[in-house]
């Protein structure tokens, strides 16, 4: 059963053509074939189940962000909120949250406050989704380490060829996920990382000045 999908900028678009109402009823429906396997009725020819077939066979996909186009992870706990409300309130907190990820003004004029509340329990997290999606797109280098982890020591001149021999996404994350690293050396830091790879590869660690 799936516990997410990745909702597009796409998507956001064919929302801010439908009304409030139409809105409303076609996140449900989505969110109910993704996460309740609740087919659309490929008979019916009304456009909010029309679109829903054209984009069932995405939906139902493992898939990847595309890299070319905005995204952010729509979770299976977000559907319970739409379901408790009239399709139009649902239609209106799913305009109010494509502006918030993607910017735009689909619900301009409208009354938010009628949606706000729900809105307010859902911003923490889509502020999270936001803020990481907006860090895949930073480049990753020393600079970016020296900048997120102030407490690392730098490389001194003779170390600063050991930044050649890793890959700087891969040492980020090393770094990010252990808190202990993040006041050590850099030098030290990156002479570890690359002991725990070659060890992952039955290497014996060699001298780092050479290769």
């Amino acid at each position: 059963m799936k516990t997410r999908f990745i909702f597009y900028l796409s998507y956001a678009d064919i929302i801010g053509e439908m009304t409030d109402t139409e809105a409303g009823a076609f996140i449900k429906k989505l969110c109910r074939f993704v996460f309740m396997d609740e087919q659309p009725d490929d008979g019916t020819a009304d456009k909010v189940t029309s679109i829903l077939i054209l984009l069932s066979e995405e939906l139902k996909s493992e898939n990847v962000p595309r890299r070319r186009e905005k995204s952010f992870t729509f979770l299976r706990v977000y559907a319970n909120l739409f379901y408790s409300l009239n399709d139009t309130k649902a239609g209106l907190l799913i305009k109010a949250i494509c502006d918030f990820m993607f910017g735009g003004n689909r619900t301009e004029g409208k009354d938010l406050k009628k949606v706000s509340g729900y809105f307010n329990i859902l911003k923490k997290e889509l502020t999270k989704n936001k803020n990481k999606a907006e860090a895949r797109k930073k480049p990753y280098s020393i600079t970016r380490i020296y900048r997120d982890f102030p407490d690392i020591t730098k490389l001194s001149e003779p170390d600063k060829a050991l930044a050649d021999k890793v890959n700087m996404r891969e040492l980020y994350e090393y770094i990010a996920t252990d808190k202990t690293l993040q006041g050590e050396p850099l030098a030290d830091i990156i002479r570890m990382y690359i002991d725990e790879q070659r060890w992952k590869k039955n290497e014996v660690p060699k001298n780092y000045d050479q290769d």
